[in-house]
């Protein structure tokens, strides 16, 4: 499995040539915060070096980060904070140095405290957050909630926002946003996981691309619901619709579609 790209032009559709030079990072179970990030990526340069870090073996790639001039880094959110396997990741890398522009992308709930949190991972590493972004992506739980989201419109604001950034390198700031500290107590719920129906064929796709590892290699009928962290990775990646989740999810389902389907959320960022 690949997990990273280098780009060159090829497959690039850009007005003028971009000289920027970027590293990007990201953490996308369902692929939401990856269509954002690499929209915002190729609105920046057409050279450059992207990572996948949603899984296990991505992590465990080495970090190369030289004379960029920006790092991007995004990130889904789970219940107002960033998945804890990522931001316990991103303490590791060292920004000294850097500039960074970091995203969050959300299933037309809320953000929270997920962009406050990635700016104090990121300082606290020494970097310096010069633009900061809340995305919407369909929720994981329910494509009644954002669905077909990131869409065309999401997709333009994505390109603003990389003008944004490109505006914000040569100065000199720190940019604000919102969130409150202490962030808000992760959310403990019973062990919850995947279920697998007489369908599956044993293709392990699910368990390549778990994020944690949650699902036998062997047997991926067999999940570890103590690591799963219900982002629902496995359901949109079996071939053969084999997977379902856990029963428990379901009141979570029903409150999301009460609350959240009805409104259309827009993406804002931080630039001040």
């Amino acid at each position: 499995m690949k997990h990273f790209e280098t780009l060159g032009h090829s497959g690039v559709e850009i007005g003028r040539e971009k000289k920027m030079r970027v590293c990007g990072i990201y953490f996308s179970p369902t692929n939401t915060t990856k269509i954002i990030v690499k929209t915002v990526f190729y609105g920046l340069t057409d050279s450059g070096r992207l990572y996948d870090a949603t899984t296990p073996e991505g992590r465990r790639l080495p970090f190369v980060s030289g004379s960029e001039d920006v790092v991007l880094i995004g990130a889904p959110v789970y219940s107002g904070r960033l998945p804890e396997v990522f931001a316990d990741y991103l303490r590791e890398k060292d920004f000294r140095g850097k500039k960074v522009a970091a995203l969050v992308v959300y299933g037309n709930r809320a953000y929270e405290d997920a962009l406050v949190e990635l700016k104090d991972i990121i300082t606290s590493k020494g970097g310096v957050l010069i633009a900061a972004g809340a995305f919407i992506g369909e929720h994981s739980y329910t494509s009644e909630v954002a669905f077909g989201r990131p869409d065309a419109g999401d997709k333009a604001k994505a390109g603003e926002f990389a003008r944004a950034i490109e505006k914000n390198i040569s100065r000199e700031i720190s940019v604000e946003v919102p969130g409150n500290r202490p962030y808000r107590e992760r959310r403990i719920s019973h062990p919850m996981g995947p279920h697998t129906g007489d369908t599956c064929i044993q293709c392990h796709l699910c368990a390549e691309k778990c994020p944690v590892g949650a699902i036998d290699f062997h047997d991926s009928r067999k999940a570890d619901f103590e690591k799963c962290l219900h982002c629902h990775r496995c359901i949109y990646s079996c071939p053969v619709g084999a997977k379902t989740f856990d029963r428990g999810m379901e009141p979570i389902r029903r409150w999301l579609v009460e609350h959240c389907s009805e409104k259309r959320l827009e993406p804002e960022w931080f630039t001040e």
